[in-house]
């Protein structure tokens, strides 16, 4: 999750928030905790099936399964192809196509992946020594700006028991894209991250069991106040296949964003 803003010449404010599969690990449990917590099957609570389904529609989420501690990020992104291509609904029922690309950073330590969407928007995911991914840096091409997080921002906890959340504190830095010292805001976010359970879900390109994660984010960055959520299936071996977001983004009397959007996974090549 990203705010992004910047201002050239007259005072002007570009907020952008992006959702990316971000990963950062946490000690992985033992294997007599995960041995404990295999086949732990929850049922979905009502108030967030309601959030997911005004946006993606009632015939996505089907059983709930059993479901294990969180496993590496590896596991998730072993298989995921090189091109992936989601529907896009708001909450209007408005759809459009959306491209997104994962790639492999060639010769980069630790290891990293370099992962975009569409033409404007980038994500450098870093391994972590866990065998997890954080996110350390999220561009906005359009805008011409980088937003930097410490720690980076979380996505699969590795290890994370089903049922269960954790909390962190993310510090923000956005800076011109030509030169990441030139700060422009600085802020936090507070998120509180949890792993809702696995379910069968249901999407064009077919159907797979995912694990259900959820983000709440609040916070400020610069004028920016801001409440956000976001629930994410992800699949082994094939990475997100379903997400919902809604966000409510202020800058005093300058810039508001109150929207919400669902994908769903069309293809992958």
């Amino acid at each position: 999750m990203t705010i992004q803003y910047r201002h050239r010449g007259a005072t002007r404010f570009w907020i952008a928030a992006l959702g990316c599969l971000a990963l950062a690990g946490i000690p992985a449990p033992s294997s007599v905790a995960q041995a404990q917590d295999a086949g732990k099957v929850l049922p979905l609570p009502a108030a967030d099936r309601q959030e997911i389904e005004k946006l993606l529609g009632k015939g996505v989420i089907g059983d709930a399964l059993p479901a294990k501690p969180l496993p590496p990020a590896e596991l998730y992104m072993t298989g995921m192809q090189g091109r992936i291509s989601y529907l896009i609904r708001d909450e209007k029922g408005r759809t459009k196509d959306e491209a997104h690309e994962f790639a492999k950073t060639a010769g980069a330590t630790p290891e990293s992946w370099d992962y975009r969407i569409g033409k404007d928007r980038r994500a450098i995911f870093t391994k972590t020594a866990d065998g997890g991914l954080v996110t350390s840096l999220e561009y906005d091409l359009d805008k011409e700006v980088v937003s930097q997080f410490t720690p980076g921002e979380p996505l699969i906890l590795t290890g994370l028991k089903p049922g269960d959340s954790r909390r962190t504190t993310i510090h923000v830095k956005v800076a011109d894209i030509d030169d990441p010292t030139d700060v422009d805001y600085d802020g936090a976010l507070d998120v509180t991250y949890s792993y809702l359970g696995r379910y069968r879900v249901t999407v064009p390109a077919g159907s797979y069991d995912a694990d259900l994660i959820k983000w709440t984010y609040a916070g400020e960055i610069g004028p920016a106040t801001i409440k956000t959520a976001q629930y994410r299936f992800v699949a082994e071996k094939n990475g997100m296949v379903a997400m919902v977001e809604w966000r409510d983004i202020s800058a005093v009397l300058i810039y508001h964003d109150r929207s919400r959007q669902g994908k769903l996974l069309t293809a992958a090549k």
